[in-house]
């Protein structure tokens, strides 16, 4: 038998192999592999890494998933440096969740668990950059349960477009975002205009100049209550979420700034106003 790999990569299909063990999964053997070497693709692309899962969890079930992460010069036919990942893992869950405390034995509120992520910048030509997000999930307890990190440390996901420029101190950026996953309360914009202007010097440097102005089409969507009958018991939205609400807000935010050198201490006295309109509040009014 021959055997044969990549000067350049140090494993032969294998990135990592893992075994564990513990009261909630089981017992797990999980294998990552080189995806590039499975399907023999010989042009791989630069700064590029994708991987495929196959996890075998006793508790649990078989899982697949795969990991793409990328980093380029170009992308979609757009010159400018880009990086991002896509991020998918699911299963045919036949466990149930234990999430801490008084949370020890929740049945998931869908067979089959997963999750779709995907996250793109690119830096576009005279200031321009593009972000995209995508964040599909199956159900409310997926990610405390499987992604427990993300879960607690990163920013939630979401689904959403930005377009940004950036001129020196000033900046202004177009945003629009979409609910996916209901079982989470979430702002809807479509869209939402902001503009910045950062520590702008006048009156000969003596004052500076801060501003934010933002106007959209805001829509709140209230979470649904979970199927879990305990769940349910422990399941209170905020106050001024219980409905569904849209409308337009705009608003405006001014700061001037002037700082004084008082012997070894820097002092700066300042004064703020903000100017603001909502096109639908708690009691469904517009308000100013």
């Amino acid at each position: 038998p021959v055997m044969a790999s990549r000067v350049d990569t140090a494993s032969f299909y294998l990135d990592r192999i893992r075994a564990k063990s513990d009261r909630v999964y089981g017992q797990q053997l999980l294998i990552d592999w080189n995806a590039f070497q499975l399907f023999k693709i010989e042009d791989v692309p630069k700064n590029s890494i994708w991987s495929l899962s196959t996890d075998l969890m006793s508790e649990r079930g078989l899982a697949f998933g795969t990991l793409y992460k990328y980093q380029r010069d170009d992308m979609f036919g757009f010159p400018g440096i880009s990086r991002g990942q896509l991020d998918a893992w699911g299963l045919q869950d036949q466990g149930t969740d234990n999430l801490g405390r008084d949370r020890r034995n929740v049945a998931p509120e869908k067979d089959f668990r997963g999750r779709v992520f995907w996250q793109h910048r690119q830096l576009l030509d005279d200031g321009y950059q593009v972000s995209v997000e995508f964040g599909l999930i199956s159900d409310r307890n997926f990610m405390e349960q499987f992604y427990e990190r993300i879960w607690d440390q990163d920013k939630d996901q979401m689904t959403r477009v930005e377009l940004k420029r950036i001129t020196d101190n000033r900046v202004w950026n177009l945003t629009a975002n979409l609910r996916m996953n209901d079982f989470f309360t979430q702002t809807d914009w479509l869209p939402k205009l902001d503009h910045y202007w950062l520590g702008e010097s006048i009156l000969g440097d003596r004052i500076s100049w801060h501003e934010h102005t933002s106007v959209g089409f805001a829509q709140l969507k209230p979470a649904s209550a979970p199927d879990d009958v305990a769940e349910q018991a422990k399941f209170d939205l905020m106050a001024g979420e219980e409905q569904k609400l849209s409308g337009i807000r705009a608003a405006t935010r001014h700061e001037l700034d002037y700082p004084m050198q008082w012997g070894n201490f820097k002092v700066v006295p300042y004064v703020l106003g903000e100017a603001a309109y909502w096109g639908n509040d708690v009691a469904q009014d517009d308000v100013t």
